[in-house]
């Protein structure tokens, strides 16, 4: 897990170091864009992978639950490319940019509940699932039975707690400098872009966690 803090401690040299290295980091359709994509990508070939295996466990919802999860972070990618726009550098229809305030070809742009929302919502499970949750369940330390305790399952491990607290440690300063009207004042914030690489670094380690614990149970 050593690669997991190394974008931030890339931004935060940088921020300091080289800030035009910084300005070229925090660019939209930048580096961090795609490296979001990219570690998305394992998420979902586990979970792909993860539903071959659902039968080693007796719940049935299992194999729902990993093609749910994969088609998620699936959306999510295709999401950060506007599909493909921002590869293959094509023009928005019409209808994009008409409803999209970035004419991009994507929902998230269109309106806060397609965009905002869902990515607090996002942030809320970070926090409480894959952080709160597993210290809780740790400090318990009760013996569970894979194939048949439903939390084993559901609830994220200690596998996603450091890229969860990242997630909600990055973005403190730009949102304490929004609610008390000091943003340009701060001495250090970072993009929302580096929130979000961390988010889905977060998603995909949790369906890598799942996959990596189904292929220890017997068939």
């Amino acid at each position: 897990m050593g690669f997991v803090p190394l974008m931030a401690v890339v931004f935060f040299l940088a921020y300091f170091l080289r800030p035009d290295f910084y300005a070229w980091l925090e660019t939209k359709e930048g580096p961090v864009e795609y490296a979001t994509v990219v570690v998305l990508i394992p998420g979902i070939v586990a979970g792909w992978f993860a539903f071959k295996h659902r039968r080693s466990i007796a719940g049935r919802w299992i194999g729902p639950w990993m093609i749910l999860g994969a088609l998620a972070l699936f959306y999510f990618a295709g999401e950060e490319l506007s599909w493909g726009q921002h590869i293959l550098k094509w023009d928005s229809p019409d209808l994009f940019k008409q409803v999209n305030r970035q004419e991009e070809t994507n929902l998230h742009n269109m309106s806060s509940l397609l965009g905002r929302k869902p990515k607090h919502l996002i942030e809320i499970w970070a926090i409480v699932c894959c952080i709160v949750v597993p210290l809780i369940r740790d400090r318990q330390g009760r013996l569970v039975e894979p194939k048949s305790d439903w939390g084993y399952w559901f609830w994220p491990t200690k596998a996603c707690l450091l890229s969860a607290v990242l997630a909600t440690v990055v973005y403190l300063p730009d949102r304490i400098g929004k609610l008390t009207g000091t943003r340009d004042n701060l001495p250090l914030q970072f993009t929302s872009e580096l929130q979000e690489y961390y988010l889905a670094l977060t998603l995909s380690l949790f369906m890598l966690s799942i996959w990596y614990r189904l292929r220890q149970m017997p068939t």
